[in-house]
This record gives C-alpha cells, structure tokens and sequence, in this order.
C-alpha cells in the first residue's frame, strides 16, 4: 500500500493562525491514545508555553479513542497556533504521521515531539539561538531519558541522554540522539528525504533518518537540555509494541533510499515493499511484522509472494566490532549495497553487555584492532563455534617495543599477539608490510593484505572555512601536536620569506603547536584554524569546500610509518592536491615515492621547493593526479568487496535452526555463570533507590557475559580461561607505590592484602561510576590520578559528575583536560559538599580523547571475584 493511499482520508483541520502568522520553528506532534493517561496535555503544554513563541505545532491524532480528540480541539479554540491532521481510522506508522504534519509545516525548522515527551519551557528559545549562532542545518541537544526495568518495573531516569559531542561516524552503530532533541533545517529533507514509512523500520525511522543526514551534513551537539522522553517507561510505546529484528534494521538502513524519500516522491513509496535483495530470514522477519497491519487474507498472499523469492547466496551476515575511535578507512565502508547489508558494524565497548545477542546471528565477527579490550568478543564467538577474524592497520607489535604511549600498547607483545590469534580464522593487514611482518614473526598461518576503502563525502551547506584572499596561497598542514614543533621550526621561517613575495593563508587543522597560539608571528601570514574531530571523512568533506594549493607534511620518518594505512598521501589523494613531504636519512621507502615532492631538512629547502609551485604549478597538478590514480587502485572498494565476497562464500549463514540451537547454548551457560556465582555469594540486604524499600535478595554481578564454563568439556576451554585471567591480570600495576607514590592521591593504604592496584581504561566508555563513601567534614576539592600521554591528547575533555542517593545530578563539570591535569593529577574544585550518609557516587567521563586514558583502580586480589566485585578508584576528596 502506498502512503498516498493511507494519508487520501486524512482530515486537515488548521488553526486560527494558519496562513497569517509566519513561525519559524514547525514542531510536529504524531499521537494515539495519549488523552486518557494525561501525557498528552504535558506535552502539548511543553510546546505552547515555550518561550520562543514563532512556533507552530501541528498534532497528527492517528485516531484516538480515548478522549484525545476533545482535548486537542480545546488547544485549537484557546490557541491558535494549533492545527490538527486526523486520521479517520489508525495507520500505526509514526512516518507517514509526521510526513503530514511535514507537508503542512511553514517553519523555517522543524521540531519533533512525541506524546509522552516534554520540552522544557526556554528548549526552543536555545537551540533556535543555537543553530543560527552555528549557521547549522542540524543540532541537537540532550534530554532525561526514563526507562523502565522490564522485570521490576522500576522506573530510572538517565540524565543527559546524548550530552557530549562525538564523531557522527558513531551513528553507525548505536543512535545517541534523541528524537525530541533534534531541530532540523528544511532544506535538510530536500536534500536527503524524511522518515523511511516501511513497516521494516518503523521502530527506528528516527534514527535511520540521523544516519542518512550524517552522510551530507554535519550533526552538530550543542550544549542544551531539550527536555524530557518518557516513552520508553510506558508500557504501551511504540518500542515496547512493535517487534524489531536487527539485521533486518541493518539490511534495510544499508539500502540508498535518499531520492524515494524526498517529499516530492514520498507518496509512491509502498509502506509493505519487500526488495529481492534482502536475505530470506530478513524477509521473513518482515512478514512476520506485516502481521500488526494487515489482516489473513493479505498476509497470506503477502508470504506467499516471499515463498517465490529466489534464496540469495549470499545470505551470511559479518558483524564488525570496532573500537570507539574508527580508522581512517575500513574494508566496510563504500561497498555495494548487496554488501552493505551483510555486514554490520557495532562499538565494541558500547555493545559488550549484549554480545551473545548481537553475535547470534553471525557467520563470521571480525574484531578490528582491540584484540585484547575485545577478547570477550572473541572468547563469546568460540563459545557459539562463529569462526572470528582479526582486522589491523598499525604494527601494535613496533609501537610496543618503542615505549610510545606504552600503557596502550604493551599488551601488543609478539608472543602474546601469537597466543591470542590462535582461535582466529584469519588476520587482515590493511598494508603489504604489514602482511609480511605478520608472516615473518608467524603470527598467523592465513594472512590476507585487505585495504581499507575511501570514500568520497559530499557536505551541504556554507564552508566552515573562510575564502582564499585574492591572489592568496593555500597551505595545509595537519596540526597533530608536538611532533610536529620542530617541522614548523623549518616551516616558518620559510613563510615569513614567502609572505615577502605573495600573501599566504596557513590552514591548519587539529589541536597542536599552532592551534595553542605558539606559532611565530609572520607578517602577512594568515592562519586559518579549524578544529579537530575523530571523524577524518567529515574533515576531508570540509576540506573539498575549500581551495588548497598544496599540503605541507613532515615526512615518514619513523620505521613504523611504513606499517601505518593512516597515511596523508591518501588525504593529498582525495583531495588531489599535491603534497610536500619532509625526507630524513631513515626516510622509508614508499610505492608513492614517485608521486610526492619530498623536501630536505631545511628552511630554504621548503621556500625553494614552494617557489618552484608557483612558477610551474603544472608538474604539481600532474603529480597529484598520479597520487590519486595510485590511491583509486590502492583504496578501491573493489578490493575489499572481493575479501568480503569470499568470506560470506566460505561461512554459511546462520537459518533459523542454527539461531536456535546458539539460543539454547546462551542460556544454558548464563544459568550455569548464576548458578554458580549465587551459590559461592550470601544473601544481603539492599535498598532499592527507587522505592526506597529494603529488599533481600542474592547479589548477582552484571558481566555474566564471559563465558569462563560455557565449554566445560570442551579441549580448549583451559586455555580460554588461562587467557581470560592472563588480560585481566595484565591490567594489575605490580608496584603501585613505584607509580603512585608521587601523587600523593589517596588516603587508602596501597599495601592492602586482599586488594590489587589496577589500570581500567576510561576513554572509550561513556563513565565510569563509583561510590564516594562516608567522610567526615566538608568536601570543595577532588584529585584523580591518570595514566597517559598528554601528547596525545591536547583536544580531550576531562568530565566528573557527583550523583546523590536520589540519583539526582548534584554537579556536572566539563573541562579542557589541558586546564585542570598537572603530572598527570586532575585537580577539580567542587562545590562544597557533606558526603556523611551512604550512596552518594562520582562519575568520571572523558570526551574526545584521542589516546587511550586509564584510572587506578583498587581490585580485590584474587582472580574470580576480580570478575564481579565493583572496583574502588584512586581518588581524594578534601
């Protein structure tokens, strides 16, 4: 059925300000049965007494029987900025919903509000202020998410949902942005489309829609409380109602559906189309859902339009698990759609409480550089028999034995590389060198070279970068800190003799030497900064907004650059820009040389080699096609659409059967893992922070996800559990008076007999919470020793939060790590605070770290209950 059929009936009543008025901001509020509950009037009272009142709400009432309907005609009479799309009988796809409200909307933006979400009263007032300060097509903000417990029925509110800026390349994988926290410039829906109205996604059109927008625009996270989303603690939402299926969600977001979603074509589209290219358990899946719209007759002619489908060969899924910072370029991105929709990518970090669910349905994981912060990925996957691979792009095993940034690093060691890559199908080096290290150390017997793909990323809107003057020349440099001090020593002098001769504009982009201001003074030089981001496509997206003459970099001196597939020639090659390049005596050598203009140590070097560009640029510009030419070949999808084409050839998919037989295996170990960890635990008596109830219960850890006697009669099992204690025994810091005692940090003595020092790494979570205790007398100041390279991470922001018994925020600060961090101890001021009852916690969060980061931790000493007792942190509060 196509959605110009379903929205033919639909009854448009509009306001008393329809057509007079002009709003800025268009909020559409789509609604069901909300009247009764009093949800409805929380949150229709949340739009209309904004304080930033050129608004409009449009109500979409997807015919409601429980008083909806009068409530909503009361708005019109006593506002009129109110108008009303009804539905004489219910469609249940929040998409078509809003797309009326769309065609109905004047706004210069547009707004989204559910029937059981607020908007606190100035939301509106900030993030309209927000996005013209930014001159952005989209923002968002964060919101007080409440969920409910699916067992206990409790109700919990996580404050800040989405709080906190991070590389939009995560939308990949997980969706951290609220629908209500979203304000959306219309030109945005012409150029991508709107929500996807086919029952397959209707569960996650929000987020499908996030992610589309992600490809051509930037999501910018502003600072900003929106309001407050109480769907999911309702037991009758949209997302407790609808059943979701998710690879059928993956298959479905990988298809290109732009065009067929613009507003202009947003009627053809049919809300129960099945596409041939899904895989058969996908399109099952989706009949089964046709079953909350349609009635037998039409299910039944729906299956059997299923049953003549032709099963793909192809039908296999890879699950990609990633770290929290993505590489530059993944064998994943860019490929045919028929392959975008076997292969799924996932945070590793973020989804580790649900392995077992998200594996389930695997043909093959591959983990992708964190093979040790992943092991319990791995160990999971040898539990259920899904044959595992290992994707890397940096030699780990180099960098371990150079000392930089050790704490990460250390882990890499070569006989531990060999012991933990035995279980593994196969490794994937993203460079030749790589491949012949890997060979030559015997690390794997199967050792495949598989580039990572680049592809181009076209972004809408105005440059964030300031126009070439007249005449000016365009220089870029990548600002990555103080390596790149003594590279700027020959750089500058070169420019303030250049700047004689024409006038120069320094593009530099990152957090380094000339983002801190240290740069010399050169007259007549302009420099034009842009900030950093985790996400290198959405700077290479800006970047092709702006006219570059050529690329200045400081060479690949180091004997590990020769391993590393991050390489600046590959940026100069999307670009297509040529590229100068520092040459030392240990210069190595590269299969581009003869593409790349390489400069000596000098000064004069530099002024002479950017003199000879601006008398023949010609010789540059044909070099820098090469450049490209040669990166095309190098980085083409087609290259890792073959390794993956043969790896869903050599592993069956996981059917139906197979599935189930994995289900059984994950629930007879999870009732094995708390069988065994109840009996070997007394019972306590906790109180409950939401009830305030005492309760007795048995104390059952939440990591009940590694798999330590899923295979109890199984050869290899010893040597996973010998391997599972050995990284978490690497985590120990075996003499902590050795590293801590110049920090002075805590009152807890360090020599505790049944308690160990350890690292946990900070970086790539979203917090880590832990008990303040009891202290007597008043608190203003807090100290937290770190473990890391500074270098590393002149962008990170260092955060704290200090929750109450109540689980309410008592404060929230954010700082440039560089502000408050002095030999490697962050110095907080706090309100002044009495931590004299029981409950009270700190949270510690970082953001855009760069760099891995870790906390101490104190951990009892004894292998097993290391796995479930909740650590302490080293920390003081005076």
């Amino acid at each position: 059925m196509r959605v110009k059929q379903l929205i033919e009936p639909t009854i448009w009543l509009p306001g008393s300000q329809y057509g007079e008025d002009t709003p800025i901001v268009s909020i559409l509020l789509p609604t069901f049965r909300r009247g009764k509950s009093g949800l409805f009037q929380k949150s229709v009272r949340s739009v209309l007494d904004q304080t930033f009142r050129a608004i409009e709400l449009i109500i979409i009432d997807d015919a409601s029987t429980d008083g909806t309907r009068d409530q909503i005609e009361q708005f019109m009479i006593n506002d009129g900025r109110v108008s009303c799309l009804r539905h004489p009988f219910n469609i249940g796809l929040p998409a078509v919903s809003e797309f009326e409200g769309f065609q109905k909307a004047r706004g210069q933006y547009i707004a989204f509000q559910f029937d059981d979400d607020e908007f606190k009263l100035d939301a509106m007032e900030k993030m309209v202020h927000a996005a013209k300060e930014l001159n952005a097509k989209f923002i968002y903000g964060h919101v007080d998410f409440t969920l409910l417990h699916p067992d206990t029925k409790e109700r919990t509110t996580l404050k800040n949902f989405g709080r906190g800026d991070r590389p939009q390349s995560t939308l990949r994988f997980s969706n951290y942005i609220s629908n209500n926290a979203v304000l959306l410039h219309r030109s945005v829906v012409e150029k991508v489309g709107f929500y996807d109205p086919n029952v397959a996604i209707a569960r996650l059109c929000d987020y499908d829609l996030w992610r589309r927008c992600a490809q051509h625009f930037e999501l910018h996270c502003v600072d900003i409380s929106v309001g407050y989303v109480e769907g999911p603690a309702t037991v009758d939402s949209l997302g407790h109602t609808y059943m979701m299926e998710k690879w059928l969600n993956h298959e479905w977001m990988s298809l290109d559906r732009n065009r067929q979603l613009l507003p202009c074509n947003f009627g053809e589209v049919d809300v129960f189309a099945i596409p041939a290219v899904l895989s058969q358990v996908s399109k099952q899946a989706l009949a089964e859902m046709h079953q909350l719209f349609t009635n037998g007759g039409q299910k039944f002619a729906q299956a059997q339009k299923i049953s003549e489908v032709r099963v793909d060969q192809l039908d296999g899924y890879l699950l990609v698990i990633v770290p929290s910072v993505l590489p530059f370029g993944l064998p994943f991105d860019g490929l045919p759609v028929h392959l975008q929709q076997r292969v799924r990518v996932v945070n590793g970090v973020e989804f580790r409480a649900n392995i077992q669910e998200e594996i389930i349905g695997a043909s093959a994981i591959i983990v992708v550089r964190e093979l040790f912060n992943f092991y319990d990925w791995i160990v999971q996957a040898d539990v259920l028999s899904i044959p595992h691979y290992y994707y890397i792009d940096e030699n780990f095993c180099e960098l371990a034995k150079t000392g930089l940034s050790l704490n990460h690093y250390s882990e890499f060691e070569i006989d531990a590389m060999r012991e933990a890559l035995k279980t593994s199908a196969g490794v994937w080096c993203a460079s030749t060198a790589l491949k012949d290290y890997f060979a030559s150390c015997k690390l794997h017997p199967h050792i495949v070279e598989v580039y990572g793909s680049w592809i181009s990323r076209d972004l809408y809107g105005p440059p964030i970068l300031s126009q070439a003057l007249k005449d000016e020349l365009t220089l870029l440099v990548f600002d990555d800190g103080q390596a790149n001090a003594g590279f700027l020593g020959l750089i500058f002098p070169a420019l303030d003799a250049l700047c004689r001769e024409v006038p120069v504009r320094l593009v530099a982009v990152g957090v380094g030497y000339i983002s801190d201001m240290k740069c010399p003074d050169v007259a007549g030089l302009r420099i034009v900064r842009m900030p950093s981001t985790l996400d290198i496509r959405v700077v290479i997206g800006h970047l092709k907004q702006t006219q570059i003459d050529l690329i200045l970099h400081r060479g690949y001196s180091e004997d590990i650059d020769q391993y590393s597939a991050l390489e600046v020639s590959a940026i100069a090659a999307q670009l297509n820009v040529p590229l100068l390049c520092g040459q030392s005596k240990n210069h190595t050598v590269h299969a581009y040389d003869d593409y790349i203009f390489y400069v000596g140590h000098n000064s004069q070097a530099w002024l002479g080699q950017i003199r000879d560009f601006l008398n023949d640029r010609s010789n540059y510009t044909d070099r820098a096609r090469q450049l490209t030419a040669y990166w095309d070949a190098k980085y083409l999808v087609s290259c890792s659409t073959k390794a993956i084409y043969q790896l869903l050839r050599k592993h069956a998919p996981a059917g139906l059967l197979l599935r189930g037989a994995r289900y059984h295996t994950v629930l007879t170990q999870l009732k094995k893992q708390v069988q065994l960890l109840a009996a070997n635990l007394p019972p306590v008596q906790q109180k409950s922070a939401i009830t305030g109830k005492n309760r007795d219960e048995t104390t059952i850890p939440s990591q009940k996800i590694i798999a330590i006697e899923a295979r109890p009669h199984h050869s290899a099992m010893k040597s996973l559990t010998s391997k599972l204690v050995a990284f978490l025994g690497d985590r120990i810091v075996r003499k902590p008076e050795e590293y801590l005692r110049f920090y002075d940090a805590s009152p807890i003595t360090y020599a505790d007999s049944d308690r160990v020092v350890c690292r946990t790494l900070i970086s790539n979570r979203t917090f880590r919470e832990y008990s303040c205790g009891v202290i007597e007398g008043a608190v203003s100041k807090i100290k937290i020793p770190l473990d890391l390279n500074i270098e590393r991470l002149l962008s990170a922001e260092f955060g704290v939060e200090i929750v109450s018994p109540r689980d309410e925020i008592i404060f929230h600060c954010t700082q440039p790590l560089l502000q408050c961090i002095k030999k490697n101890i962050v110095f907080l001021d706090i309100p002044t605070m009495h931590f004299a009852t029981i409950g009270w916690r700190i949270r510690v969060f970082l953001r855009s770290a760069n760099a891995p980061v870790y906390l101490y931790e104190r951990r009892p000493r004894s292998g097993w209950p290391r796995l479930y007792v909740k650590p302490v942190l080293f920390f003081d509060l005076r």
